[in-house]
């Protein structure tokens, strides 16, 4: 049979059908066995099932020792349904040809040879050209293969013709998805086709691909600095400046990160952080102005809380403040020192004042989850998952945490610490925990889920 896998699905069939065959000749002149008995073995040996109750008994009375048994083992060995069953013994093997967008156009079996290679060519917006249409003929290799992964590598459902572009279907034939887009924040006034939301790559397919309707968008910061962000959505302005997209190609892309080491970023919107200080050990013009920037912004901000049109005209000011990049990691931090220092002043300034209403709590993350919170803005438990999640209380615990886990299974892949500000009902109808190497922490049950928003505080440095 490992000889046969190794030709070709006919080969695998064929030495399916001899095995089975020889399998049950002792039995067709055996009358020890009964009719019923021995058309029982057949259905379980061949369809991988037990019987029917009318075909057992019609095969039954068909299955007389000698010839009539004989005659029955034939056609359960000669019957479609196993001939299907035993196909799915060949492994097939195909090296896949693409073009500029990872679309296959040629396809090679694992003979090696040229006159088995398959051909694929397709319309801009994914409809195939088969043979017979612009002098292409099947001796060129214009013919039907079993690879179902079609324009753009995504899977095609030859049932209903449509294109699985996992957020939602595609119409090739249309050039539209079936469905309109979910984000709706995808719209962007300098992009007018982005407002039509069963569009294509806003009508661009040659340059274009959507991985799964998310994209990568880039912006030179100057000083050698280029900002990177995951739009959920079209790529367009971010923070009040044009991105421009970004594709890391089929492998992804490795940029070095500010403050040391790297990461590959991936179409789908993964990232893999590749070791480098867990700190930035220094400051250079771009990066203090960042973070000098979001000090005032969470200072100001926190002394305008209780007035909206303070608060507005704080957010105004901040966006006329030129070269600041407010969407980095230390705009973020700085935010939150102001923010913090401000509102812990303003608390002991108040004799009397209330107790505070939330704590901070951190939490390590596998890439899976991070996906989720990108998506969702929360943490959550999934159906069928656990019961709850556990959290820490300071950041530094949850950095221990996932470098423990991270050297206990490293094959899960890298850790991110995420946080976000907690109710104290929650902490409350929580239990506290203390684990064997890491701080104190808190178990959140299920009940008390999801939570948000959640912010990312940055990679586990592994």
């Amino acid at each position: 049979m490992n000889a046969a896998a190794a030709q070709n699905q006919a080969a695998v069939q064929s030495q399916a059908d001899t095995f089975g065959r020889s399998l049950f000749a002792g039995q067709v002149n055996d009358s020890s066995i009964s009719d019923t008995q021995f058309v029982t073995n057949l259905y379980e040996a061949f369809l991988q099932r037990g019987p029917d109750a009318g075909g057992l008994g019609w095969w039954s009375g068909q299955a007389t020792v000698g010839t009539g048994r004989q005659n029955v083992l034939g056609a359960f060995a000669g019957c479609p349904a196993f001939r299907d069953l035993s196909g799915t013994l060949y492994r097939e093997a195909n090296w896949l040809v693409s073009d500029h967008l990872g679309t296959p156009r040629m396809i090679a079996n694992k003979s090696g040879s040229l006159a088995s290679i398959k051909r694929h060519d397709y319309l801009p917006f994914g409809e195939e050209l088969s043979a017979n249409i612009g002098g292409r003929t099947t001796m060129q290799g214009y013919t039907a293969d079993s690879v179902r992964q079609k324009f753009t590598a995504k899977e095609h459902d030859t049932e209903t013709g449509l294109d699985y572009f996992l957020a939602r279907y595609y119409s090739s034939t249309q050039g539209r998805f079936t469905s309109p887009d979910p984000l709706h924040s995808s719209g962007r006034s300098l992009q007018p086709q982005s407002w039509n939301r069963y569009t294509y790559c806003v009508d661009n397919p040659v340059q274009f691909i959507d991985p799964r309707g998310l994209d990568w968008g880039t912006y030179d910061l100057g000083n050698g600095t280029t900002s990177f962000v995951w739009f959920k959505g079209k790529v367009g302005k971010y923070n009040g400046r044009q991105y421009s997209r970004f594709d890391p190609g089929k492998t992804g892309t490795v940029i070095p990160l500010v403050g040391g080491g790297s990461a590959r970023i991936y179409q789908n919107g993964n990232r893999e952080y590749m070791g480098g200080p867990a700190k930035i050990t220094s400051i250079r013009g771009q990066d203090n102005l960042n973070l000098s920037a979001g000090l005032v912004h969470g200072t100001a901000s926190s002394l305008a809380s209780f007035n909206p049109v303070a608060g507005a005209a704080v957010n105004w000011a901040m966006n006329q403040i030129g070269g600041v990049d407010q969407s980095s990691d230390l705009y973020s931090k700085g935010n939150a020192i102001g923010g913090l220092t401000t509102a812990g002043a303003l608390l002991f300034a108040a004799p009397g004042a209330a107790e505070e209403e939330t704590t901070t709590l951190y939490r390590a993350v596998k890439q899976g989850e991070l996906e989720d919170i990108f998506a969702t803005a929360t943490y959550r438990v999934a159906d069928g998952q656990s019961e709850g999640k556990y959290f820490f209380e300071a950041a530094e615990d949850a950095v221990d945490f996932g470098q423990q886990m991270f050297r206990t299974h490293p094959g899960e892949g890298p850790y991110t610490v995420t946080s976000a500000a907690v109710d104290r009902a929650v902490i409350q109808a929580s239990s506290p925990v203390r684990a064997a190497l890491e701080g104190p922490g808190l178990f959140v049950p299920k009940s008390q889920l999801p939570l948000g928003p959640v912010k990312v505080v940055g990679p586990v440095p592994h």
